[in-house]
């Protein structure tokens, strides 16, 4: 992928969040509505990018810049990767390309019955 297609796709996914995050405050609560749509566009990341390519993107996004940073992610050496968007894009496509790349794979929502037995587990 281009960098210039990550850069809009990036910019574009962190103005949405921002959007929904002020209607949210205002009291209206919009997940519902754009839940599918974030999991179509987590599908498609995840499908290109493979899941820590994926997950590189998501923490980049919604972790490094937050009050509660995680730890940065490192190379072997410590050093931090991903300061900015080119360095992000750069691993991402770098992962994308090597022997390592694994697609993500659909994950099979639990039923009803698997959700209410993981519930009856944990509190009983």
């Amino acid at each position: 992928m281009k960098f210039e297609i990550f850069q809009e796709i990036v910019s574009t996914i962190k103005l949405a969040d921002e959007k929904i995050n002020k209607v949210y405050e205002s009291g209206i609560d919009l997940i519902d509505v754009v839940d599918k749509h974030d999991r179509a566009i987590s599908l498609l990341l995840n499908a290109y990018y493979g899941e820590e390519g994926s997950e590189m993107l998501d923490w980049f996004m919604y972790e490094k810049f937050s009050d509660n940073r995680k730890p940065l992610k490192a190379k072997k050496d410590g050093k931090e990767i991903c300061k900015d968007l080119k360095q992000l894009w750069k691993y991402c496509e770098d992962y994308r390309n090597s022997k390592d790349f694994v697609e993500c794979k659909l994950k099979i929502p639990l039923t009803e019955e698997e959700r209410l037995n993981i519930l009856k587990k944990m509190f009983s």
